[in-house]
């Protein structure tokens, strides 16, 4: 490993050790209750750390464990990649449009904590349209990312413990959601994505839903179509509750939630943005993708050819759509407004069209 990960949370926060880590001189360092904007769908746990007698938190503890995290089950993450990805350096391979703000990570029992600077005054709010270039400033760290790891051979390191195609596809499918309530039965998440899943048929044709759901059950084919053009690291979170563009760095973004990295084709951060953003963007889906697509061109140079790009990213929008369907479909059934769910109809209606043209792509 090239750094060390810290025996526990307090080693890692005592004041010797921050000021090496944070190039100042740090007296005190005290843990607090921290409450993050938004929902932790996960079920992280986060404390605050206050600095030197600050009476705001300059940092922030993330903290990980299969006890109640139900994404580490569902995607296989016995290590916490996302702790394992900076214990090998690979964020420090990240590119200079990119801000992950990890400063050190520990075990923490039988889990793991990520030590974080607390950037909540940049991110972005879900609740507001984000202007163009801020979205313009995401899409374009977006490709940096990809390009940057451009079928990179550390991809196939087996101890950063990446995130399967197969278990993106399918971290919120129906039989790993019935697995869950028998091994963290109290968490509302779970249920929501059953619920979901069984209100899927409400908003799409029975078409897309039967595709969707046998996907989930067995997404071997739409994985096989995938592994056909090029890989990357992918985010695989890339929300806009992950997201920040710090005002005194208007160039760079902040992605934060790193537990879904994964070797992938370069689509599915850009599809997983629309499906969970698409409400916030300033600008139509079909142009976010046309802006994507002109930055990564612009970065792989001869690399980049069009004759791959399309059937990926046909294929990244369904393998995108299918893990966010449930969640969307539970969502839409608690509007009450009408136009709120003639919107949300709107937004099923495209994405069905997608799922339909990727469908086509599949191996028969």
């Amino acid at each position: 490993m090239k750094h060390a990960i810290h025996r526990s949370i307090e080693a890692m926060i005592h004041p010797e050790t921050l000021s090496v880590a944070l190039g100042q001189s740090v007296n005190s360092a005290r843990l607090a209750p921290f409450t993050i904007a938004g929902w932790s769908a996960t079920g992280s746990d986060f404390l605050g750390v206050h600095v030197n007698q600050e009476q705001q938190p300059s940092l922030v503890v993330k903290r990980m464990s299969m006890e109640w995290d139900w994404l580490m089950h569902t995607t296989g993450d016995i290590h916490a990649r996302s702790v394992m990805a900076w214990a090998h350096g690979l964020l420090d391979q990240m590119p200079s449009e990119i801000d992950t703000t990890v400063i050190a990570c520990a075990y923490d029992g039988a889990g793991q904590a990520i030590l974080m600077y607390n950037v909540t005054e940049a991110l972005l709010s879900g609740d507001d349209r984000l202007s163009e270039s801020q979205n313009e400033i995401v899409l374009n760290a977006m490709a940096s990312l990809h390009a940057t790891f451009w079928e990179d051979a550390v991809l196939r390191n087996p101890a950063l413990g990446l995130c399967s195609l197969a278990d993106f596809i399918t971290h919120t499918a129906p039989d790993k959601c019935e697995r869950l309530l028998g091994i963290l039965p109290d968490t509302e998440v779970v249920n929501i994505m059953l619920g979901g899943w069984r209100l899927l048929p409400a908003f799409v044709d029975r078409d897309v839903a039967n595709l969707l759901t046998s996907l989930a059950r067995d997404p071997s084919i739409l994985v096989a179509a995938l592994d056909a053009y090029p890989r990357t690291l992918v985010h695989g979170d890339l929300r806009v509750a992950n997201i920040g563009v710090p005002a005194d760095q208007p160039q760079r973004a902040i992605f934060l939630d790193l537990a879904r990295l994964s070797p992938a084709p370069p689509a599915i951060d850009l599809a997983y943005y629309l499906v969970t953003s698409n409400s916030s963007l300033p600008v139509s889906p079909e142009k976010t993708m046309e802006i994507y697509e002109e930055r990564l061109a612009q970065r792989l140079g001869s690399r980049f050819d069009e004759s791959w790009w399309q059937p990926q990213l046909e294929l990244c929008l369904l393998a995108s759509f299918l893990p966010i369907s449930c969640f969307k479909a539970w969502f839409a059934a608690q509007l009450q407004d009408a136009s709120e769910r003639a919107e949300a109809q709107a937004s099923f209606d495209w994405w069905s069209e997608h799922v339909r043209r990727a469908a086509k792509r599949l191996p028969h």
